[in-house]
């Protein structure tokens, strides 16, 4: 088992790979360093690289698909320790949501209640922090614009298949802004509500803040993209 001090370095290296977005390099460093690791502050910034470099580290696909699995590892460990962690909540939830994409629908449906609880659980642990609010709105989102053959689905799968509406994800979202998340893909997912309430003005409000927003934040861009092609047709 790795000392206390050891631990120390590693997150200061990671953390080093972290700033450079040299996802490849972060997932290879950890798995060789910590593989086994039973420390919180370690498990979190796995679950964290994992994730992101399957997002964006490697090219989408199988490959994408075999490092998030490869996190789960990290995911599952985290569920063995009975003491839990908010972060380590908050990135096994963004993990499991991520990986359960690229598996396919069935994992999809199946999950969704256990990614709720861990953002659920990670409010609880801290409720100041308004990332997770964001993805708790994201979440409620989600489920509210599922199609009805997927609800369908879903009812094959539970007695009673997670529900949430628009009204309940504009509430989660705007909590991470008057916490200060000033972090566009939250108002790109509010302008999002607006619209499905029938409220235009107010999404394209939202939407242009996405747009006008100057940044190099790969998730921020992706926003961006995203809010541009629903002004075009709002």
């Amino acid at each position: 088992m790795a000392s206390e001090g050891s631990d120390a370095a590693i997150i200061q290296t990671a953390d080093e790979l972290l700033k450079k977005k040299d996802w490849k390099g972060l997932v290879r460093y950890l798995e060789r360093e910590a593989g086994s690791t039973r420390n919180h502050e370690l498990l979190w910034r796995a679950l964290r690289a994992h994730y992101r470099c399957s997002k964006s580290g490697v090219p989408p696909g199988e490959e994408a698909q075999g490092v998030a699995e490869a996190g789960m590892r990290y995911y599952e460990t985290v569920q063995s320790i009975p003491e839990k962690h908010q972060l380590c909540e908050k990135w096994c939830g963004v993990l499991l949501s991520h990986y359960s994409d690229l598996v396919g629908q069935k994992m999809k449906i199946e999950k969704s209640f256990v990614v709720r609880d861990h953002f659920k659980k990670a409010i609880e642990l801290d409720p100041t922090e308004a990332s997770c609010q964001h993805l708790m709105g994201r979440w409620c989102f989600n489920v509210a614009s599922v199609p009805w053959l997927m609800r369908k689905a879903a009812s094959y799968i539970f007695a009673t298949p997670p529900t949430s509406s628009f009204e309940e994800a504009l509430s989660y979202l705007e909590a991470a802004e008057n916490a200060g998340f000033l972090y566009s893909p939250n108002w790109l997912f509010m302008g999002k509500c607006f619209k499905e309430l029938g409220q235009k003005e107010k999404a394209r409000l939202w939407l242009k803040k996405v747009v006008e927003k100057k940044t190099d934040d790969e998730d921020e861009l992706e926003a961006k993209k995203e809010a541009e092609a629903i002004l075009i047709k709002l």
